[in-house]
């Protein structure tokens, strides 16, 4: 019977200090959206897919002159962890590899079939994921540059920047971050749609925001005749302005597709990835809705 009592007491004992565990690291997760230093640190080798050419030396410059400032972290998506310049002009993207890395030691296991086929299965997708991510940035950098605002892209270790930042986490914590060993992208700051479209209209100037549904409506359509498809084109999120010209935020989700250049594709795909586009407006501000369905029904009679 007491060893009964000790063995309840004990496993009590494990039961709540596994419920403080988990506690503790939730409310560190939230206050800290889940950054840490390791979780952009990696031990990747090079790999020349994700190789880009170099940037002419005056542009390399002006992009290193953009990161002699501390950074502010701003947020972070499904990929990336983001930190803001003091200037608030530049962000630079750290990529999250921490949920792609592969646990080696779970490939010698000898394990249930059953259980080793998940561990297969996860180990592919986290490859796959891993591909798609970086493939994705590179796809951004050479074919979409000026349309996502980056500005630079190091997919792959170097030795030759010589460039160590400051950057400042949500707790308000410094950390120091070697740039030759880190991967990140640079990108022009960008002002959410939603914040642009709200000032826009506390401004009452409704031949601006007509402009900027123009941009917008134009990007999508630039995109197709790149023949680039976009796995997660919600505007309210991933897209923004640079003065009244659209771009889009997010980096992670892009694919080469030839099909979609093909006007009967890309027309179709207009009308599905404009529907989000249309409901926010409509419950935000709708008084625009006629104008941006009437862009799309131009864009659908051109030939």
């Amino acid at each position: 019977m007491k060893l009964v009592k000790k063995c309840s007491m004990f496993a009590l004992k494990v039961l709540l200090f596994l419920i403080g565990f988990i506690a503790v690291e939730r409310f560190c997760h939230r206050q800290t959206n889940g950054f840490m230093l390791h979780k952009i640190q990696s031990d990747l080798p090079f790999d020349a897919n994700r190789e880009v050419a170099p940037l002419p030396e005056k542009e390399h410059q002006e992009v290193m002159q953009r990161l002699d400032q501390t950074y502010h972290y701003l947020k972070c998506g499904g990929q990336f962890f983001a930190f803001i310049s003091e200037d608030g002009t530049t962000i630079i993207k750290f990529l999250k590899l921490h949920h792609m890395r592969q646990v080696d030691f779970l490939k010698s296991l000898h394990l249930p079939k059953m259980i080793d086929i998940s561990q297969i299965k996860i180990m592919r997708y986290k490859a796959r994921r891993f591909h798609s991510i970086f493939n994705s940035c590179k796809i951004a950098y050479e074919h979409f540059k000026d349309e996502t605002g980056l500005l630079y892209s190091h997919l792959n270790k170097t030795d030759d920047l010589h460039k160590i930042i400051t950057i400042r986490d949500k707790l308000g914590i410094y950390h120091k971050v070697d740039l030759d060993k880190t991967e990140f992208l640079v990108q022009k700051r960008a002002v959410l749609a939603s914040s642009k479209f709200q000032d826009i209209m506390n401004r009452g100037d409704t031949e601006n925001a007509k402009k900027c549904i123009d941009s917008m409506v134009d990007l999508f359509i630039h995109r197709y005749h790149k023949g680039i498809q976009d796995k997660d084109p919600v505007i309210r999120r991933n897209f923004g302005y640079i003065e009244d010209t659209a771009i889009e935020i997010d980096l992670g989700s892009y694919f080469l597709d030839e099909s979609i250049k093909n006007p009967e594709n890309y027309k179709a795909r207009l009308v599905e990835e404009m529907v989000n586009f249309q409901k926010w407006l409509s419950i935000h501000y709708p008084a625009f809705t006629p104008y941006l369905e009437e862009k799309i029904s131009k864009e659908l009679d051109k030939n």
